[in-house]
């Protein structure tokens, strides 16, 4: 169905569209500032007069494209830094506190180390680090709901695996969440069992069937800062309240088909603060 804009509604898009010119204009000011603050060739602002192609051409992405030549893998890294980790630190934290209402028993344990190990005393890096069964925890996690379900490397060299020739420069896609739920290597996958992740039973597996974070040189470059950052939000979070099932909490939980795991209907838990 095709509709018209006619009379106030074209007054509204416009002022829409030059509401969001301006903020975008301000955002670009502001970005240019710091990097110039920074010594680093910012993006240009976007001047309000000249011709629509030249500010596109050779404002943005004339800027974009000589930041990158000279900062490349400096901007690489700190993007996937920063900006990959908000959706994927999100999901874990989730899927974690959907783990904790569904799994009630393994929540208490949880409570009770943090509870003993941290008190009521600040939440530090030492300190976190004292949490060997929340480690466990977080480990299934990520086992049962890797926020990445697969990565791709690129074949360095020519290489024969099986029957199967990989020529060097080959895409080769690796599925994370066929490998995290093989029953060959987790019995009962579908299961949650924390201590899976006891240092023996650890040591029982090859390395390269828990790759939430991928595995190499080129592994997650914030796989530490995301962990911490996790750990420090859901102690803060269980210190304080607890998770239970809802009417709407799905069991199992149902997931969607991206490129990350997300639930098909959301995530749905109820959370109690605690009686002091």
């Amino acid at each position: 169905m095709t509709y018209f804009l006619t009379g106030d509604s074209i007054t509204l898009t416009l002022l829409v569209l030059l509401i969001l010119i301006f903020a975008y204009y301000t955002y670009n000011l502001r970005t240019n500032n710091i990097f110039r603050r920074l010594g680093m060739p910012g993006p240009a602002p976007i001047p309000f007069l000249g011709e629509t192609y030249n500010i596109i051409r050779k404002g943005l992405i004339k800027n974009d494209i000589d930041l990158v030549h000279k900062y490349g893998k400096i901007i690489g890294q700190a993007v996937i830094f920063l900006v990959a980790g908000y959706e994927t630190t999100s999901i874990l934290m989730s899927c974690f506190f959907y783990v904790m209402a569904t799994e009630p028993v393994i929540q208490e344990k949880v409570y009770e180390e943090i509870c003993q190990e941290l008190g009521d005393d600040e939440v530090t890096h030492e300190k976190l680090n004292q949490l060997p069964y929340l480690d466990m925890v977080i480990s299934e996690t990520l086992r049962m709901y890797p926020p990445g379900i697969r990565f791709d490397r690129v074949a360095s060299c020519d290489y024969q695996l099986g029957n199967y020739h990989i020529p060097k420069g080959s895409i080769i896609n690796v599925s994370v969440y066929p490998i995290h739920h093989d029953p060959n290597v987790w019995p009962d996958p579908e299961k949650f069992i924390p201590e899976r992740f006891l240092p023996a039973e650890k040591a029982k597996r090859h390395p390269m069937t828990y790759l939430p974070f991928g595995d190499g040189p080129r592994n997650c470059i914030g796989m530490r800062f995301a962990l911490l950052e996790a750990k420090l939000g859901i102690a803060k979070a269980l210190r304080v309240v607890e998770f239970q099932k809802c009417e709407k909490t799905q069991v199992p939980l149902q997931l969607g088909k991206l490129e990350i795991v997300n639930s098909k209907n959301g995530i749905w838990v109820r959370v109690v603060r605690r009686s002091q």
